[in-house]
């Protein structure tokens, strides 16, 4: 991703906001007590990328035709959508829900 290693000052930074991004996230599930987390990234356009790789490795089945309405919305929206590719996901769902 870095064409040269990150400085110290930059690191700092990058941690900083990681750990507001994690805090706000977190706050957010307790305030609301009903939460559906979207595990969905915008891709770079490279070869057998979608433009929307939506991981579903740690979506519980019970949302699944939630998740899979919401790609067939972004499909009719014309982004390329695909599940689990080029990977399955799972970072913020895996913090969060404490796997």
């Amino acid at each position: 991703v870095w064409k040269e290693l990150p400085s110290v000052k930059e690191r700092e930074e990058l941690m900083s906001s990681h750990r507001e991004f994690y805090f706000t996230i977190s706050r957010l599930l307790e305030v609301y007590m009903f939460n559906i987390l979207f595990d969905a990234h915008s891709m770079k356009n490279l070869s057998g990328r979608p433009e929307i790789s939506i991981g579903t490795k740690y979506t519980p089945e019970f949302y699944i035709p939630i998740v899979k309405a919401m790609r067939a919305k972004l499909s009719k929206m014309g982004y390329q959508t695909k599940f689990n590719v080029p990977y399955v996901g799972g970072g913020i769902s895996t913090i969060l829900s404490g796997k």
